[in-house]
């Protein structure tokens, strides 16, 4: 007898526990993390005014991106003399997808050109050469030196993997006008320990013209 009213209470217990139960929603019990927004990044062509799209000559990306869309529209093998284009571009579009977007919702999507030059192209000599002394080093045991000067590395204005690759900077707690002072120095005096010739080593115009990384045509240290 007393186990059959154990066996009713234990099923009395659980029919009042289920509706309870029941009302229980998933959004009270559980907690979302590491919601964050996602990347998206694109690259297409644009058409635009005439004389405002990329030089096919001096833009490969541009010239590859309109064989691959005239290929998928059946007009292909096209000669080089037979693709001119003065307004198309190619172009990368970058945007924020949002946690929880939905079909139809808008976001903000920047398009900048892909073909037009700026800080990236105008380190890349800088980083070759980097490159190629440091193999050299490497292979010869030679130590190579770096040319930043304390004013240039108190700013920051030398490039990673560029000037900045060696194992050695004699210069480095020297500031930039000390430099020139030591460059018009070693002009005027010779001792016997040099290893270089006497007079003039360096350049005058090497001393007095503008400041420059020559990362562009008439670019200077001032412009930065």
């Amino acid at each position: 007898m007393n186990a059959l009213f154990k066996l009713l209470l234990i099923g009395l217990t659980f029919a009042l526990a289920a509706p309870a139960a029941a009302q229980v929603r998933i959004k009270d019990i559980v907690t979302v993390e590491g919601v964050r927004s996602n990347q998206l990044v694109g690259y297409g062509l644009v058409v635009g005014l005439n004389g405002t799209g990329d030089s096919l000559r001096n833009a490969p990306f541009t010239e590859r991106a309109i064989e691959g869309m005239l290929e998928r529209l059946g007009i292909g093998n096209l000669t080089e003399d037979q693709m001119r284009t003065a307004n198309t571009a190619a172009v990368m579009v970058t945007a924020s997808l949002p946690p929880f977007a939905r079909a139809g919702s808008t976001i903000a999507s920047p398009v900048e050109s892909a073909t037009e030059e700026g800080l990236t192209e105008e380190n890349i000599p800088s980083r070759i050469r980097g490159l190629l002394l440091m193999a050299l080093s490497n292979k010869f045991g030679e130590m190579l030196l770096t040319t930043g000067n304390k004013s240039e590395v108190a700013v920051g204005y030398a490039t990673i993997y560029g000037d900045m690759a060696g194992g050695y900077n004699p210069i480095k707690d020297m500031y930039k006008t000390r430099v020139f002072e030591a460059c018009r120095w070693r002009n005027a005096n010779h001792r016997d320990w040099m290893k270089g010739p006497e007079g003039e080593v360096i350049p005058d115009r090497i001393i007095t013209k503008p400041p420059s990384a020559e990362l562009r045509a008439d670019q200077k240290d001032s412009d930065s």
